[in-house]
């Protein structure tokens, strides 16, 4: 929303110190103070940057290069581990095949005979090289087992051992079938061992579980024979990241700890599904590039493993070739920059040529003209500068002749506002009042506080696209302000100017017009009262009333009621004009209303040859004074049976909408015209109604009904709202708020007129 103040500008004088150039300020003069240092300085400075990211993005090349093959072959290597898993796998499965189907295992499983088992497995230990052989009872319970040492294969060292917590010997016994089958793996502590151990049922001839049998070998042999097969070092990671088993070396004062992953690494390697994790790590200070993998044995992943490989291949490459690109380069640099200098010493002569005329042409002289006539781009710049300057010396006459033109409609302009005899106000699109008129001073400055919010108003409704008018009064004068945009020639709004109307007789003379008029009705109406009473007690006497006399007497008492009325209406509007105009609020039930109005105006309806129809509803009420909408009322029902035709049809119709009673009034009349329409709620104002034959339809009185119609509905806090066509007819819809106890009624019921 747009604010009026008063816009005031300040000047002042300001001294200026020039201050003794700095070392900064030399050397940059002494760097960039010709062309040609502004061209070659740069050039330099590109080309070392050029040749110093070129150096390195070969080197970051070649080292990327040599990553990609590190990376391959740990990638190999990750698969040809993964491969050796497998076989290892494929041996605990041969391995527990033919211990399963050795003659006497089962039975001996089954009696519990640890003797001939430990005589069978130690036999099979010895023919598969198995490091670990285990005979398990039903319950868990090691019956016998054959394990590898120093001298030769031991026995009963694990026997009365319980492995059914294990998570593999738990599901064999529990005849748990996966899809790779019913045998299961694990990586287990047996003996002070990390053991890959595999389980398998045993069962009988009827398929009934006996026990187990389990093979195993340890992890450090497993790592060590895949480190001899893939040619890379390996490691074996716990859940919680520590590294439990390595082939590496660890040397000095490097320990395991060195080679840990967190856990979130290790639990990212179980979920992998084979996609490999790349790290880098330091081992006795070397880098080893190590991939991390899934353990993966029948189908399940019992652990994670690192793949390591020495990362010196790509320092090597990265030394290498670092000293030989920053040669090249440098030569390559060396080389741009002594052509560069040249092909600045060949630029800067024209141009230095054009820069003298440029300032000739500062200082005024257009005659100037820079003589660059070379075949290239500059000869192009020397030329079109000529003929710039031509034209700019030809501009710069015709300007001058503007503004002085300019400057005289300027001041044509400023006598007109200032000689205007309204008071003239210019206000910028930010609210700042730019110009006042003489007239305009002297009346804002009487009150300016007054005045700007007035003018604030008023701009307001101009901008919001509503009518920028407004009436104020300011100790005992009227004023109409009035505004317009102001517009440039493209239709930009730039500003409003503002008018402001002494309209002080104007009000008066309404106001003594007004008071002529009551008067002149309370005059009137005394003895017009008298002249209707004697004739209607004449016509009461009358004897004959088939005379003369009687057939004119009803012409008079007629006439004589139709002048009464229009004399009522000019008390009416009088006593709006002048604020005495109020309604006695009550609790108002509208059909009783529209009922009584309706029976009052039957006899009329019937007279002029119409039909009349009325739909109302009991039950709606209205806050409000039933005297006043039964006039409002009344007028909009005289007004349609003035302007229907004999033959036509009129009608009151009801129905509730969004918490308001609708009242409306329709007739099959001559309509109103479209350029009549926005004036027929104004004081006085009468249209001009065609029948249909083109004849004028001469209704006698004041054109003050439907203006008294719409103060009372405003006056209740409602509206009416027209709707007509030419020789259709017309509908007048009074729009009237329902008390609170009838808007929170159900019916939603609408009457319409077919």
């Amino acid at each position: 929303m747009a604010s009026i103040t008063v816009s005031s500008q300040h000047s002042g004088n300001h001294l200026a110190v020039q201050a003794a150039p700095n070392f900064r300020t030399r050397l940059r003069r002494l760097l960039f103070g010709t062309i040609r240092n502004k061209i070659i300085v740069p050039f330099l400075f590109l080309t070392l940057i050029v040749a110093m990211l070129g150096t390195f993005i070969v080197t970051r090349l070649i080292a990327s290069k040599a990553q990609d093959r590190l990376t391959n072959q740990l990638l190999e290597a990750s698969r040809a581990t993964s491969d050796s898993l497998v076989n290892w796998e494929t041996y605990h499965l041969d391995t527990l095949r033919l211990t399963v189907f050795a003659v006497g295992v089962p039975e001996a499983i089954r009696d519990g005979n640890s003797e001939q088992l430990s005589l069978v497995l130690t036999g099979l230990a010895a023919n598969e090289n198995a490091y670990l052989l285990i005979a398990i009872s039903r319950d868990g319970s090691i019956i016998a087992d054959v394990r590898q040492g120093a001298s030769g294969y031991e026995q009963g060292k694990l026997s009365g051992q319980n492995l059914q917590p294990l998570s593999s010997v738990q599901r064999v016994l529990d005849q748990t079938r996966d899809p790779q089958g019913d045998k299961f793996a694990e990586l287990v502590e047996l003996g002070g061992e990390t053991i890959l151990l595999t389980v398998a049922p045993v069962k009988d001839e009827s398929n009934n579980l006996l026990g187990a049998v389990a093979v195993g070998t340890p992890v450090r042999k497993i790592l060590a024979n895949t480190k001899t097969n893939v040619l890379a070092d390996l490691i074996l990671y716990q859940p919680d990241g520590a590294a439990a088993l390595t082939t590496l070396v660890l040397a000095g004062d490097t320990n395991a700890s060195a080679l840990n992953i967190t856990p979130q690494m290790y639990q990212a390697a179980v979920a992998s599904q084979g996609v490999t994790q790349l790290k880098t790590v330091s081992v006795n200070r070397r880098e080893y590039q190590e991939a991390i993998i899934p353990m993966v044995i029948r189908g399940e992943t019992v652990g994670v493993v690192g793949v390591a490989y020495p990362a010196t291949l790509v320092s090597s490459l990265i030394t290498t070739n670092q000293s030989g690109m920053t040669v090249l380069f440098g030569l390559i640099a060396t080389l741009v920059v002594v052509l560069g200098y040249m092909i600045a010493a060949n630029l800067a002569t024209p141009i230095r040529r054009l820069a003298q005329t440029a300032e000739a042409v500062r200082e005024g002289d257009l005659q100037q003209q820079s003589g660059v006539r070379t075949s290239d781009e500059i000869g192009i710049l020397g030329r079109v500068f000529d003929d710039m300057t031509v034209r700019l010396g030809e501009q710069t006459e015709t300007l001058q002749q503007l503004y002085k033109e300019q400057e005289k409609e300027a001041a044509y302009l400023a006598a007109v506002i200032s000689s205007t005899a309204e008071g003239t106000v210019v206000v910028a699109m930010d609210g700042a009042i730019t110009r006042l008129n003489p007239v305009a001073t002297v009346v804002i400055n009487h009150d300016r506080e007054r005045w700007l919010p007035e003018l604030s108003l008023v701009m307001n409704r101009l901008l919001r696209g509503e009518t920028p008018q407004h009436r104020v009064e300011m100790e005992g004068e009227w004023f109409d302000i009035l505004a317009a945009p102001i517009r440039t020639t493209r239709g930009n709004q730039i500003g409003v100017v503002m008018t402001l109307h002494n309209v002080t007789e104007q009000v008066l003379t309404d106001r003594m017009r007004t008071t002529f008029i009551l008067q002149m009705s309370h005059e009137l109406y005394t003895p017009l009262t008298a002249f209707k009473g004697y004739a209607e007690l004449a016509y009461s006497c009358l004897d004959d009333k088939q005379s003369q006399a009687g057939q004119f007497l009803p012409l008079a008492i007629e006439n004589a009621v139709l002048l009464d009325q229009m004399i009522n209406q000019l008390l009416d509007v009088a006593q709006m004009n002048r604020g005495g105009f109020e309604i006695q609020p009550d609790s108002v039930e509208l059909s009783a209303v529209i009922n009584e109005v309706a029976k009052e105006y039957q006899p009329l309806v019937i007279d002029r040859g119409l039909s009349f129809e009325t739909r109302v509803k009991s039950g709606m009420w209205v806050t409000g004074d039933a005297r006043r909408l039964k006039w409002a009322l009344s007028h909009l029902l005289k007004n349609a049976v003035d302007y229907t035709l004999p033959g036509g049809k009129l009608g009151i119709y009801m129905n509730r909408s969004n918490g308001h009673a609708l009242v409306r009034v329709l007739d099959t009349g001559v309509g109103i015209a479209p350029h009549d329409r926005p004036h027929i709620f104004e004081q006085f104002y009468r249209g001009n109604p065609i029948m249909p034959g083109g004849a004028l339809i001469d209704v006698r009185g004041t054109g003050l009904g439907l203006f008294i119609a719409d103060q009372v509905i405003r006056a209740h806090d409602g509206h009416i709202n027209v709707d007509s066509k030419v020789g259709k007819g017309s509908q007048f819809t009074i729009y009237l708020p329902l008390s609170e106890d009838a808007s929170n009624g159900s019916s939603t019921n609408e009457y319409r007129d077919d």
